[in-house]
Order: structure tokens, then sequence, then C-alpha cells
């Protein structure tokens, strides 16, 4: 094939890769403006008593600050019930949570599995455990700015809501992951106002309890992000609400390579997954999915064969390819929100590479 044709090719690919999320953004930022301009109420209703659980393994250096959290955020909701399912920490995790001296308000199980099953099991033994009616399922490792619980309640209690997540933001600040979570929770958010969101956090996840047993749980995987679409395509809405914030630890170094690889594969599974709903899916959420499995799914391999060809032709000389490969690399280089694009394409391909050989329901814990 000519250099000329290669590079043309190649080019056509990349303003593909690059047209579509941006299209999407500029889509989102409307319907969010709108959403807000109208408003955007929901019912002042508090829900009062909630099931809180928190799955842990290894978690002795965060529970205790995770409990405290939760002790702040149920205050003056009347009598709430917190679990914590210790999947065999070998840390002393459970001890620990036991020592906790909980206030009146807070009812304090400590469950040991005595081996470590996955955190979808863990979740579901606290679910079929739970004795209110509404579960909030959240991570240990994270925490919540305040009133965000009594915000994800509020928006629960409509009629149309059947699953309320949270916007996430990094306690240790990177500067990539800072880049991505800007446009990321601003997705989930306008996708929210369009119907509902199919990522949600497993930091905050509000449920009634009879739906969450009704739609069979927790399953492994993307296991936050698969309930919502289930709620999703049960007709009900699964929402992220602005004021509803959680704080996640974000590793480093290797660490972040590894945390980051092993959440892009669940999502390439997930959406592989959720991708043969698409037929039968809500009209409005329609639209989200397609549009996100397609930017899970497709469009880093877009990338990946334009800077194919794109590497090609300038390796023969192809001006035009040089010239585009070297305004790509200035860009990545030179704008925070690009550098982190290009990163989280690179973890799609990773992972979808990964899930050919296979995925486990128990991972390796990496620090925080």
């Amino acid at each position: 094939m000519q250099p000329a044709l290669l590079a043309a090719l190649g080019l056509a690919l990349l303003l593909m890769h690059a047209s579509v999320p941006l299209g999407y953004y500029a889509a989102a930022l409307r319907v969010l403006r709108k959403h807000k301009a109208s408003g955007g109420r929901v019912s002042e209703e508090v829900i009062s008593g909630v099931t809180i659980v928190v799955p842990t393994y290894n978690e002795r250096n965060n529970i205790i600050d995770k409990l405290n959290n939760v002790a702040d955020e149920t205050k003056g909701m009347g009598e709430s019930e917190v679990i914590v399912i210790d999947g065999g920490s070998d840390d002393g995790t459970a001890d620990v949570a036991e020592s906790w001296r909980p206030p009146p308000w807070v009812r304090l199980r400590v469950l040991r599995e005595g081996l470590r099953r996955g955190k979808h099991v863990a979740e579901n033994e606290g679910l079929s455990k739970a004795t209110e009616d509404y579960v909030v399922f959240t991570d240990a490792d994270s925490l919540w700015a305040p009133g965000s619980l009594r915000a994800a309640l509020r928006a629960l209690s409509r009629s149309d809501v059947g699953l309320v997540t949270c916007v996430k933001r990094p306690l240790n600040i990177m500067e990539v992951e800072s880049g991505y979570r800007d446009l990321y929770n601003m997705l989930r958010l306008a996708e929210s106002a369009m119907h509902s969101t199919p990522i949600a956090h497993g930091e905050l996840i509000a449920i009634r309890r009879d739906l969450a047993i009704k739609l069979g749980g927790l399953r492994p995987g993307a296991d936050d992000s698969e309930l919502a679409h289930r709620v999703a395509m049960s007709g009900l809405r699964a929402v992220a609400v602005d004021g509803v914030i959680c704080a996640e630890k974000v590793p480093r170094g290797q660490g972040y390579v590894e945390w980051r690889g092993r959440r892009a594969q669940h999502l390439v599974a997930y959406f592989a997954s959720a991708l043969r709903d698409l037929p039968r899916a809500p009209r409005g959420y329609r639209r989200v999915l397609a549009v996100e499995a397609y930017l899970h799914l497709v469009n880093p391999w877009l990338a990946l064969a334009a800077l194919a060809l794109l590497l090609a032709a300038a390796s023969m000389g192809q001006l035009l390819a040089i010239a585009v490969l070297a305004l790509v690399a200035l860009t990545v280089l030179a704008i925070p929100h690009a550098r982190s694009w290009a990163l989280m394409q690179t973890f799609l391909i990773v992972g979808a590479l990964r899930n050919i050989r296979g995925r486990s329901e128990v991972w390796r814990k990496v620090e925080k």
C-alpha cells in the first residue's frame, strides 16, 4: 500500500477515534446544563434507617476511619445498621472493627467469612443479613463527603429511581487520575440526567433491599456497574448525584497500573456482556449504553490501528504521517486531559487482551 494512502487511512481513523468522544462530551454538557437550569430537584424526604454493608480484606488501617465516617453520615437519621463482612483478613481487620465503639444510633455487626471469596460474595452475604429496607454498599478505603448519604437517600426516595451512586474524587491527588475524573464525573451526571448511567461506583451504591434481592444481588467482575445496568434494564433509573461525593485512595507507581488495569478489564468484560441487552434497553438508556459500549470496546482499537498505519507511513518517509504523529505526541505531552485519555485507552486495550486469558473473581489486593 502506498505511504500516502496509509497516512490518509491512519488520519481518518484517528479523527474518527477523537470525534465520537468529543461529540458525546459536547452533548453531555448540553444535557447537564439544561438539567441544572431546570433545577433537577428531588424530594426532601430522607429515609430513616439504612443498612450499610462494608466488605473488607486487610483494611486494618482504614476500617476505623470508615466506621467513624459512616457514623457521622448517619447521625440524626434514626437507628442505622452497619455490617462489616471480613473476607479472611490476616491483619486483624475484624478485631479492629469489633473494637470500635459505635454511637447510640449505629448497630454494628462484624461477620467473619474466614476465607476470601471475592467482594461480590461478601456484599451478597451482607445483603442477606440486612434488616433495613434500604441498603448501601461501600468500600472500606473510601470516605463520604459530608451530606453525601442524605443526598443519596433523598434521590433514592424518588419513585423512578432504583439505584444511586456517587461521583468520585481522588484523596491523594495524581494529575492523570484527576484529569480523568473531571471528564468521568461529568459524563456520569449527564447520563443520569438522560436516564441512567451504566457505570456505578463501589464507594457508594444505595438501593432498596427488596429490589437488590429481586435482581439477584451482586455479581463478580464490575459488580457495582453490572447492578446499575440491571436496575436500568428493569425500567427504573440508576443515577449518579452531584451532591453524593466519595473520596478514594489511589495507589501509586506499579500499584496504580495494576489497579487501573484491573478496573479496565472489568469494564471491558461488563460492556461486552451488557451490549447484548441493547435492543430491549429503555429508550433513554439505550443511547447511553450504546455510546459507552462503543467507547470501551471499539474506540481504543481505532486509535491503535490509526497509530500503526501512521507509524508505517512515517517509516517510509511520508511527511503527513510524520506531522500527524508529532502533533499527537505534542498534544499528549502538553494537555493533561489528553494524557489521561491516552493512558485510559491503553488500559482498555490491555484489559481486553487479558480477558482473552480469563478473569479471576478474587484479585491480589493493591495497597493504596
